[in-house]
C-alpha cells in the first residue's frame, strides 16, 4: 500500500506490449496517431527532465521516464478492450476502501499515532485521497449507474477520505476542497440542483467530521499556530510549517544565482555546502532531507526555471486534454494541490498511481460512463 508503484514499470507495462504484438492487427499509422495524442501533454515534464539531466546527472528528478513509457503501452492496449468508466471507479472505490481498513487498523489496533501502514503518511495519504475522490467524482458522473451504485462508490470513497484524516496529513486533505468545488461546478453545468446540494452537504461534513477527529484537529490548529510563529520569530522556526516556508524563502531568495538549470541537488545536506542559508536545519535534517518539500520549490532547486516551465506546460496541456472530464481533471488538480506541501509529480509510488488512472480513463471508451 502506498509503495508498490514498481509493479507499474515491472508487470503491467510488458504485459500490456505482450498484448499488443500478439492480438493487435491494425494500421501502424493509427497506432502512432494515438500514442502521440496521448504521449503529447508530458512531452514538455519529459524533455525538462531530460535536460535538467544532462546537465546534473545527480539531480532528483523521480523516474517520470519509465512510467510514461510504459503507461503508453497500457494506454494502446487498454483502447482496445471493452473497459467503461464503471470499472475504473469501481476499482478506486475498492482501493478506497482498503486504506481506510489499513488506516484503522494502524490507528485503533496497533496504537498508531498516525495511519501509514509504515510508509510514508504523506504518501500514504495522497494516494487514499486519490482514489477516495475518484470514486466520489465516479458516483457524481458515471451515467446509467443505479442509485445504490452511487451510494456505493460515495460511502468507498468517503472511506478513502476518512483515511487520510486518520493519517493526520494536512497537506493532502486540502485537495478535500477541490473535490468539492469540482463536484459544485459539475452540478451547476449540468442544472443538477440537487448534486449542487449533496456536495455541499458533503463537503462540510467531511471538513465537520476532520475538525471532530481530535488528533487531526489538534494538527490543523498547531499548522496556524506554527504559520504565526514562523513569521512573528527573529530566525526559522524548526517546526513543520516553519521549515516548510523557510525552504520557499530559500529557493526564492537563492533562484536568482542559478535561475535557468537551478542547482541540481541530490540532498538538502549536499545543497547546503553551496547555498549556507540551508544549515539552520540540525544535522539529522540537514542530512536527513531529499527535497524541499513541496513540487514547485524542488522543480525550481533541482531544474531551475527550465523545470519549473516544463512541469507547468504538461499540467496545462493535461487539463486542456481533459476540460470536459471531471474524473482525470480531479487526479490531475489533486496532483497540483499535493505539490504545494510535498512531493506528487516527483515522487514514484503518487506519479504512478496518477498515471496509471490517468491512462485508464484515457482509454476508456466513447460509452465510458455508461454502466452496462
Amino acid at each position: 500500500m502506498g509503495g508498490g508503484g514498481r509493479y507499474l514499470s515491472v508487470l503491467v507495462g510488458p504485459l500490456s506490449l505482450l498484448f499488443l504484438l500478439i492480438w493487435f492487427r491494425r494500421d501502424w499509422r493509427e497506432v502512432a496517431a494515438q500514442a502521440a495524442d496521448f504521449a503529447a501533454p508530458f512531452l514538455p515534464f519529459l524533455l525538462a527532465c531530460l535536460l535538467v539531466a544532462v546537465v546534473h546527472p545527480a539531480a532528483t528528478i523521480g523516474d517520470p521516464f519509465s512510467r510514461v513509457f510504459w503507461a503508453l503501452f497500457i494506454f494502446l492496449a487498454a483502447a482496445r478492450l471493452p473497459l467503461s468508466r464503471a470499472a475504473v471507479f469501481s476499482a478506486a472505490a475498492v482501493g478506497a476502501s482498503v486504506y481506510c481498513l489499513v488506516a484503522i487498523r494502524d490507528v485503533f489496533f496497533l496504537g498508531a499515532v498516525r495511519a501509514g501502514n509504515d510508509v510514508n503518511e504523506i504518501v500514504f495519504a495522497e494516494t487514499a485521497m486519490l482514489t477516495g475522490g475518484l470514486a466520489i467524482v465516479g458516483a457524481l458522473t458515471a451515467k446509467g449507474a443505479s442509485p445504490a451504485l452511487r451510494i456505493l462508490w460515495s460511502l468507498l470513497g468517503g472511506a478513502g477520505l476518512f483515511a487520510v484524516a486518520l493519517s493526520g496529513s494536512r497537506g493532502p486533505l486540502l485537495a478535500t476542497f477541490l473535490l468539492g468545488g469540482l463536484a459544485i461546478a459539475h452540478g451547476w453545468r449540468q442544472g443538477h440542483h440537487k448534486a449542487i446540494v449533496a456536495a455541499t452537504l458533503t463537503l462540510a461534513v467531511a471538513v465537520g467530521a476532520a475538525l471532530l477527529y481530535a488528533p487531526l484537529a489538534d494538527r490543523i490548529v498547531l499548522a496556524g499556530i506554527e504559520t504565526q510563529d514562523y513569521f512573528s520569530a527573529s530566525s526559522p522556526t524548526l517546526t513543520s510549517i516553519g521549515i516548510r516556508l523557510e525552504l520557499w524563502r530559500i529557493t526564492l531568495e537563492s533562484l536568482p544565482q542559478q535561475p535557468v538549470f537551478g542547482y541540481g541537488y541530490s540532498t538538502v545536506g549536499d545543497l547546503a555546502t553551496r547555498l549556507p542559508a540551508l544549515k539552520f536545519l540540525p544535522l539529522e535534517l540537514l542530512f536527513g532531507f531529499q527535497h524541499f518539500h513541496a513540487d514547485w520549490a524542488h522543480a525550481l532547486m533541482a531544474g531551475g526555471l527550465v523545470l519549473l516551465i516544463g512541469l507547468s506546460a504538461s499540467i496545462v496541456l493535461l487539463a486542456r486534454t481533459a476540460r470536459h472530464d471531471l474524473a482525470r481533471l480531479w487526479l490531475l488538480g489533486a496532483m497540483v494541490v499535493f505539490g504545494l506541501t510535498d512531493l506528487a509529480f516527483f515522487r514514484k509510488p503518487t506519479l504512478t498511481l496518477f498515471i496509471a488512472a490517468w491512462t485508464l480513463l484515457a482509454a476508456s471508451s466513447p460509452r465510458a460512463d455508461h454502466v452496462t
